[in-house]
């Protein structure tokens, strides 16, 4: 390569110089119109100096904008397109034929100012000089050639060795990867500890094999081992069970036999704390240690792990189906920014994720929670699904925020708590078992399903609202549920809903259709409830009483007629006065004696054979 642009450096001078020579020889400037051209160029030699500066600043963004890009992602050390423009062919070029030509217009100027002259001596001399000054500069165009060859060459050289040392450390890195992975299989506890911090130094130092290095981490955590057959408090025996649940039997666990179980575990719990400390998210502190290793992936599906701790934890993406977390697992803060699978997995202990986000798609479909399981204050804003996942601790989800929950067929034996969360979209808990005390308590729903959900505790709605239907058809209530002051901004579906215990629908307010139609209550209380649509109650049955005292209805309503005696109560209750209405009332009960409303008229239900209220009529709502 050198030598070409060499040999073309040189073509350039000798075109120059034989150019020169014909000039001289053809004696060019006494020709009529290389006379005029001269002198012009004489007057305007200001002009025509800025000028060309100008095209040489001009120049190189003309040619970049004339010829295609050039693709540098396989430029090697000596390509020019990683170099200057000055640098290049066309630069070289460009500065030897500029030179050259403000050498051959000088030498033409000067001659033409010397044919002015009388023959003698001084025109001999001009003539001399002139010739002197034009070879002068063709030869600096050379020069300046020579010169940024030079230039080049050491750039050149500056690369080759760049990419010596660059290909040394990548050498020496690998190396140290490879001993270090080595290491990992040595059946001595030590050893092992070695290798997995120096895979941590290799990560350290190398940005682009930290995802490497925790994928390493991770194919570790999943490899099978042995549980020790020991049942001491410092065992893994003591932690797992003799037989695991979601793993081979020890008889089918190929694991070298020389490894001690109780090293073993060490091994790994260090290899969980690598993970764990580089794993956090980055504050931009520059002075953590040891530093974050930014959104990493990574894949735990199968592993058993124990005591997991992944505080405050940034990951890209994550899996950990069907993986057993041993001891308490806590995940409080951590941020799953391109979903997470908890598929199969079981915590056989408590397990945090309070604080936590989780922005994509996040599944924990036949997921085994242990102990108690906190959600508190967490963040899903992707879809949520908890399919057939299997509570048997305590359960909070208080104040969390859901997009798109499933809980279709879930069963919490324990108590669980929703209080307050809010339910930004679709949240289905159909067919799903609350062993327990079940509180929802100011909780928000947009559109919700809880079809043939069976609540064998204490089911708690107070004060929560349904900005969009909600369907509790089919539901089983075994003991007492309580929807004091809730709000149902649109439908409300309670066909063949089941009440079993006490029911309260106190001061409840149903904007739109509020359907007990087939429903069973024992004892239901919709004193002071608010139905602004149609209140359908055709075929459902009050064991005991219903109570809808001070209730007031807007909308048509519809209930059986033949219910027995007073089992079901109006006591002040109120009907909004207008001529179409289309009402069905039990047996015994009819709207009349007009009372005036803040806006509209009402009529007050009362028993048919009640020209005036009488004592107990009137009470205080």
């Amino acid at each position: 390569m050198r030598s070409r642009h060499s040999v073309r450096a040189r073509a350039v001078l000798a075109g120059a110089a034989v150019l020169s020579a014909l000039v001289v020889e053809a004696r060019v400037w006494h020709w009529p119109w290389t006379h005029a051209f001269v002198s012009w160029l004489g007057t305007h030699v200001v002009s025509v100096i800025a000028a060309i500066v100008v095209g040489l600043v001009l120049l190189p963004s003309l040619i970049r904008e004339k010829v295609a890009p050039v693709d540098r992602s396989n430029a090697t050390a000596g390509d020019s397109a990683r170099w200057p423009w000055l640098l290049s062919d066309s630069g070289l070029l460009t500065v030897v034929g500029t030179l050259a030509g403000i050498g051959m217009a000088a030498l033409m100027v000067m001659l033409e100012v010397s044919d002015d002259l009388a023959a003698g001596p001084d025109r001999a001399k001009l003539q001399i000089e002139a010739i002197k000054y034009g070879l002068g500069s063709i030869a600096a165009g050379g020069a300046a050639a020579a010169l940024l060859l030079a230039v080049r060459r050491q750039r050149h050289t500056e690369q080759i060795h760049a990419h010596t040392v660059e290909d040394a450390a990548e050498k020496r890195v690998t190396e140290l990867y490879t001993k270090a992975v080595e290491q990992l299989g040595s059946a001595d506890a030590a050893v092992r500890l070695g290798g997995l911090y120096a895979l941590e130094r290799v990560a350290e130092n190398n940005v682009s094999q930290r995802q490497t290095v925790v994928n390493v981490l991770c194919a570790y955590l999943r490899m099978p081992y042995r549980p020790s057959s020991s049942r001491g408090p410092d065992s893994i025996g003591a932690l797992l069970p003799a037989q695991p649940s979601r793993q081979k039997p020890p008889s089918e666990i190929v694991t070298p036999a020389e490894r001690d179980p109780a090293q073993e575990l060490q091994v790994r719990l260090a290899a969980q704390r690598i993970l764990a400390a580089h794993c956090r998210r980055d504050d931009g502190g520059p002075l953590v240690t040891p530093q974050p290793w930014g959104n990493v992936q990574l894949d735990l599906s199968g592993a058993v792990l124990v005591k997991m701790i992944l505080r405050d934890a940034s990951l890209r993406q994550a899996t950990f189906s069907d993986a057993i977390f041993v001891g308490n697992a806590d995940f409080t803060g951590t941020e799953f920014t391109d979903g997470v699978s908890f598929v199969r997995a079981e915590f056989r202990a408590s397990t945090e994720f309070g604080r936590a986000t989780f922005d994509g798609k996040t599944l924990f479909d036949n997921t085994a929670f242990g102990d108690a399981t906190d959600f508190t204050d967490c963040k899903f804003t992707g879809a949520a699904s908890f399919k057939a996942a299997r509570f048997r601790g305590r359960a909070r989800f208080r104040e969390a925020v859901l997009t798109e929950a499933s809980f279709v067929s879930t069963r919490f034996e324990e108590s669980v708590q929703f209080g307050g969360a809010v339910f930004s979209g679709r949240a289905i808990f159909s067919g799903t078992d609350f062993e327990q005390e079940a509180r929802f308590g100011e909780a928000m729903f947009a559109k919700c399903k809880f079809l043939n959900a069976r609540f064998k505790g204490e089911a708690w709605f107070g004060r929560t609202s349904f900005a969009d239907s909600a369907d509790f058809g089919g539901t089983i209530f075994s003991d007492s549920a309580h929807f004091i002051e809730s709000r149902f901004a649109k439908d409300a579906k309670f066909g063949e809903t089941r009440f079993q215990s006490e029911t309260s629908f106190a001061r409840s307010t149903f904007e739109r259709l509020a359907n007990f139609g087939a429903s069973s209550f024992a004892a239901g209380t919709f004193t002071g409830a608010r139905f602004g649509g149609r209140a359908w109650f055709v075929a459902a049955n009050f064991a005991e009483v219903g109570v809808f005292d001070g209730a007031t209805f807007l909308g048509d309503c519809r209930f059986t007629k033949d219910f027995p005696g007073d089992v079901v109560r109006f006591i002040n209750a109120r009907v909004l006065a207008r001529p179409d209405r289309k009402d069905e009332w039990p047996e015994g009960w009819q709207a009349q004696h007009r009372v005036p409303g803040d806006d509209e008229d009402f009529l007050v239900l009362r028993r048919a054979s009640a020209a005036e209220p009488v004592a107990g009529d009137i009470i205080d709502i």
